[in-house]
């Protein structure tokens, strides 16, 4: 009796139980969301949402202005040229071209790379015009009675002109002025030793010679000149061992005078000759003159003549005689039906034929010795070479 009293509370219970499950599987599952809400409360009116600023754009080099394009550099002289010498110099053809009237002088800078032309303006003045070569434009220019020369390294120009102030290239910037109070007339290869003069106005009409070193600013030695003084007729040889000048002296005689720089003595002295080139080494000199047929080299040794170029029977005679570089040429122009350039081989004399078939009137070589420039009556500086 007892067993079946303890079974019945457990049936009972166990019944309930199977009631309830049965209960459970009858009701439906709950459903589960699938996905957030995708709905936003919308932004009040008066805020709309802000534009995007640059603050926020991509890397700071593709928002800045493309540079325009410059011009395209036009260069006029082609890469791969000769030397000029006795043997090429015959050979030369046309390079290029810079339209340019009344260009009485023409110079080189030592690499070649500068070319500056020389164009009166004035009783003793004139405008001084560099081109760059390798653009093909002109970079600046000067004005005034200024001497030029160009610094051994192409990057700046020594100009004379009253006292002594440097320019750089291309830009014309100038530097590193010196006054004086004379006027500056010859400057020496290195840059260290200047060349002042005095005229000296009345009787004899004389000039005073100032050699001034420049790193001490101390005069070296002075001496007096009995004649009028042009200063682009007094030079340093090419180690600035000598000066030489040519003079005139009334009523109607040129002199010639070559000193010595360390001491200040005369070493040459001639009459006639109204110009004088000296040689890069200093072994001879080139007097010549308008009046004389003929260009006469002078040894610097003996200080006699070693022979002469050019013919006797020629008239008129040269000028603007020059050496090149390192003396394996000598040129000179001279005014016969029209004005010619003639060339010559200094160690033998001979001479070179070359007629370029113009009028005129400058000509220089690059001290590279691989360009020759000239400037004729028609307006025009042609830039010559040879190619290799």
């Amino acid at each position: 009796m007892k067993k079946n009293l303890i079974l019945l509370p457990l049936i009972l219970t166990l019944g309930m139980a199977l009631a309830g499950c049965q209960e459970a599987e009858d009701q439906p599952a709950p459903v589960l969301p699938t996905a957030q809400p995708t709905t936003q409360i919308p932004a009040p009116e008066s805020s709309p949402q802000p534009e995007p600023t640059e603050a926020i754009a991509a890397a700071t080099q593709t928002i800045t202005p493309t540079p325009l394009p410059t011009a395209t550099p036009n260069p006029l002289v082609p890469e791969g040229l000769a030397l000029l010498n006795y043997r090429t110099l015959a050979q030369v053809e046309e390079l290029g071209v810079i339209s340019q009237a009344d260009v009485i002088d023409l110079a080189f800078s030592p690499d070649g790379r500068y070319l500056r032309m020389r164009v009166p303006t004035g009783e003793g003045i004139h405008r001084d015009i560099f081109y760059d070569l390798e653009t093909g434009a002109e970079v600046f220019s000067l004005e005034g009675g200024q001497r030029v020369y160009f610094q051994p390294d192409s990057t700046s120009i020594a100009v004379l002109d009253g006292g002594l102030t440097h320019y750089r290239l291309p830009s014309g910037e100038a530097f590193d002025p010196y006054t004086t109070d004379n006027q500056a007339a010859a400057l020496s290869p290195d840059g260290r030793l200047l060349v002042e003069f005095e005229v000296h106005e009345g009787e004899g009409d004389g000039t005073t010679l100032r050699l001034i070193d420049l790193t001490s600013e101390e005069e070296v030695f002075w001496v007096y000149v009995a004649g009028k003084l042009e200063k682009e007729k007094l030079h340093f040889d090419g180690d600035g061992q000598r000066i030489a000048v040519t003079y005139f002296v009334p009523p109607g005689t040129y002199v010639t005078t070559i000193w010595d720089v360390d001491t200040g003595r005369v070493v040459y002295n001639e009459y006639g000759y109204s110009e004088i080139a000296l040689h890069p080494y200093g072994s001879e000199i080139a007097v010549s003159s308008s009046r004389r047929s003929f260009i006469s080299l002078v040894s610097t040794v003996t200080w006699e003549q070693i022979y002469y170029l050019g013919s006797a029977e020629e008239d008129p005679g040269f000028y603007h005689v020059s050496y090149t570089s390192g003396g394996r040429l000598i040129y000179a122009l001279s005014d016969r039906e029209q004005t010619k350039a003639y060339f010559w081989y200094p160690p033998s004399g001979e001479s070179i034929d070359l007629d370029l078939g113009l009028d005129l009137l400058a000509v220089t070589i690059s001290p590279d010795r691989r360009l020759m420039a000239t400037s004729n009556k028609s307006g025009s500086v042609i830039l010559w070479g040879v190619r290799e």
